[in-house]
């Protein structure tokens, strides 16, 4: 522990639990959560606290807020709004807030996520336009202008990384990959749709690597995709499941998809690698990584 101070907003969640236990070891590392912290390097916080929150600024002054904390919720019922835009829009400016309140404000790492691009095919780059169609995906748009703004009237760097559908073990009910799981875990059906529509899925060491790689960028504003580049339907990504567990997975698939579904996404990674990015994991790689943690 020691060199760099970093900040880390949402160090329960999945992503933030995995990251703590990359950066802890070589950075001096404060997590931010909204629960009871058990790690003697995290707190406990009110987000809407905007004085204690300045006060922890003050107290720790930190050289780099990794911001993770948000609501992750895919809903696309929009009277669900005014909780994303409290969540993912108001607490970004709090943290903005706080940070230029230091002398020396810090470095900002915020995960956006894929869903700004909507429902639009092929392999997305960063200049591709917005066209959120969740709540979720409005309200981080919002936040990546916010941080532009903040950027332009204040000087502060931010490190916008458009983050793809992420998975690996622990992650948190609702998400594809972890019902996967507890389905074959537990021995129930497996329900999902026909599994037609595709992701760009990355697992969760790709993923910490690359946010990793931001820590040591200049000092700039910069938007870019984390992701593996290549897109795969959540129904071939079941049969290579199956097939490593010998087809012990039984599948239902008949859901309905959702309203204005998202068929086909996949983000160009090209900016991630010319910074140094290389991916390490395949998804029959990270299923395999998966499954052999399952028997620990």
């Amino acid at each position: 522990m020691g060199g760099l101070k970093i900040l880390l907003t949402g160090a329960n969640g999945f992503i933030g639990r995995n990251l703590l236990r990359q950066l802890e070891p070589k950075f001096s590392v404060l997590g931010l959560q909204r629960t009871i912290a058990t790690e003697p390097f995290c707190l406990q916080v009110d987000f809407n606290d905007q004085i204690g929150l300045e006060q922890i600024f003050q107290s720790f002054q930190p050289d780099v807020v990794i911001h993770l904390a948000s609501n992750t919720n895919r809903t696309r019922a929009m009277h669900e709004l005014p909780k994303f835009i409290d969540a993912n829009l108001n607490l970004t400016n709090q943290l903005l807030l706080a940070g230029i309140s230091l002398q020396s404000p810090p470095k900002f790492i915020f995960l956006s996520s894929a869903e700004v691009y909507g429902p639009q095919s092929g392999c997305l780059d960063e200049s591709t336009i917005t066209n959120p169609v969740s709540p979720y995906g409005i309200s981080k748009v919002c936040a990546e202008n916010l941080l532009a703004l903040y950027h332009r009237n204040y000087g502060i760097s931010a490190h916008i990384l458009r983050v793809f559908n992420v998975y690996g073990n622990g992650q948190d009910p609702g998400f594809f990959f972890a019902d996967l799981m507890r389905a074959y875990r537990e021995g129930t059906v497996f329900e999902m749709t026909a599994g037609e529509q595709k992701r760009d899925f990355i697992y969760i060491q790709d993923l910490l690597r690359a946010i990793e790689i931001f820590i040591h960028r200049p000092n700039l504003l910069e938007c870019v995709n984390i992701s593996s580049g290549n897109a795969i339907s959540l129904s071939r990504v079941v049969e290579i499941f199956n097939d490593k567990v010998n087809g012990q997975l039984v599948v239902s698939k008949t859901l309905p998809y959702r309203a204005n579904e998202i068929w086909e996404i996949a983000g160009n990674n090209s900016k991630l690698i010319r910074l140094g990015f290389q991916l390490l994991f395949s998804i029959d790689n990270g299923i395999e990584v998966m499954l052999e943690h399952e028997k620990v």
